[in-house]
């Protein structure tokens, strides 16, 4: 299913949007996870802590926003309050593995710019609707902040390397998206 059409379904929907909410929530805060258990103590800097800040704050705007749509049940990570949770997971623990089987170079910034991509294209596609649906919420602050998080990573790799993680990112979200989307 396209994801725009996807969307509108789920902004429809009370239940699904809650759910969809807490779904991206998780995925904020299993970045978070990913980010602090793949830097050693000696390799966090500013600009690391800085990210994972950011992560725990879009894990926390979803979260809030989740609860304000389905109520109180949305204030765990369960099955029934995601959108196919073992798959979220899975998504993450699949593009780590296959990323490292490539990687030239540091796995943290090549799995993180391609999550970053994914995940502006997701939310500038969801904020539009968002606006049009005048639903009175926004998560043009997350925005900001990815496009950020972007601008750090963009010029890491080279373009054969990046263009690769790119395609194995694809494959382990459409993965995911089949999950999501049935």
């Amino acid at each position: 299913m396209e994801l725009e059409l996807f969307l509108q379904k789920v902004i429809a929907d009370k239940y699904l949007h809650a759910c969809w909410l807490n779904s991206l929530s998780y995925l904020e805060y299993r970045g978070f996870r990913k980010i602090v258990r793949s830097q050693s103590t000696e390799e966090i800097t500013k600009e690391i802590l800085l990210h994972v800040n950011e992560e725990v704050k879009h894990a926390l705007i979803l979260k809030k926003l989740a609860i304000k749509i389905g109520g109180i049940n949305f204030s765990h990570y369960s099955e029934k309050t995601m959108l196919s949770g073992q798959n979220l997971k899975k998504y993450f623990y699949n593009l780590d593995l296959e990323i490292s089987k490539h990687a030239s170079s540091n796995l943290y910034q090549a799995v993180t710019l391609t999550i970053e991509l994914r995940a502006l294209k997701i939310y500038r596609a969801y904020e539009t609707l968002l606006q049009a649906s005048q639903e009175g919420i926004t998560i043009q602050v997350i925005i900001d902040d990815e496009e950020k998080h972007l601008d750090q990573f963009l010029n890491f790799l080279p373009t054969d390397e990046e263009d690769k993680f790119r395609r194995i990112e694809e494959k382990c979200f459409n993965e995911l998206w089949e999950c999501i989307v049935l």
